[in-house]
């Protein structure tokens, strides 16, 4: 709850700034996929070690700091979205990390990505982060979406993740995954950077091919929200 007050505080500033009052409601969404139950406070009030009587007076008096949480391991793959990508994108981020087969959920993920630049983007997260191997999502593709094959496997970002992905499952090699994984992502945020900034300064280009995994994770779910790509590259790990 400190860090999404800190997003609040960020976008309100910025509103402030542009002059504009009254400031706008921000509700905030958590989508959770961890394996272990949700543990942390449900407000920043929770946070707090205070007396009892002075939690009281601050919990319950406003929402502002307060969050919806939703577990997408809770929720039945086909109903974690009306929208077929946007549950073809939730799925993948349910199973990522699960433990569970993923291979019995690739052909819903794969009929519901569209052919376009997110669609493909979500291809490329799938084969990076479920435990399915290259021959499976590609067999899938040809089933459910026959007239994106190559539309999908052209792109040398998945080809990056899938190759990579291949080699470390198959050979039985964790540094080779691990390494396909990583330039999966780093093909990704170039890709997804280009997209949105158009121009990617070559210095740029070298900070990512360079970056840990831990880095690039950031810096990809960075470029949504940034206003421009210096913002990318200043965001965190933590």
């Amino acid at each position: 709850p400190l860090k999404l007050m800190q997003y609040r505080s960020v976008i309100w500033m910025r509103e402030l700034e542009a002059g504009s009052m009254p400031l706008p409601p921000i509700h905030s969404l958590v989508l959770y996929h961890g394996k272990g139950a949700w543990t942390a406070p449900g407000t920043v009030a929770g946070m707090v070690r205070a007396p009892a009587f002075v939690q009281g007076m601050a919990s319950g008096s406003s929402s502002i700091d307060s969050y919806d949480l939703r577990n997408l391991r809770d929720v039945e793959p086909r109903k974690l979205a009306d929208h077929p990508q946007a549950r073809a994108a939730l799925l993948v981020l349910a199973l990522s990390g699960s433990g569970e087969n993923a291979e019995g959920h690739v052909d819903l993920i794969v009929e519901g990505i569209a052919n376009d630049d997110f669609g493909r983007y979500i291809m490329e997260r799938a084969a990076r982060m479920l435990d399915v191997g290259a021959k499976v999502l590609e067999e899938a593709i040809r089933r459910a979406r026959p007239e994106c094959e190559e539309y999908y496997m052209a792109t040398v970002a998945e080809q990056y993740a899938l190759e990579g992905f291949a080699r470390g499952r198959d050979e039985g090699r964790k540094e080779g995954r691990n390494e396909g994984r990583k330039e999966g992502t780093a093909a990704t945020l170039l890709r997804l950077l280009q997209l949105k900034f158009e121009n990617v300064p070559p210095n740029r280009v070298g900070q990512v091919n360079s970056a840990s995994g831990a880095e690039l994770d950031a810096w990809t779910a960075a470029v949504l929200t940034a206003r421009n790509i210096d913002e990318v590259f200043a965001s965190g790990t933590d």
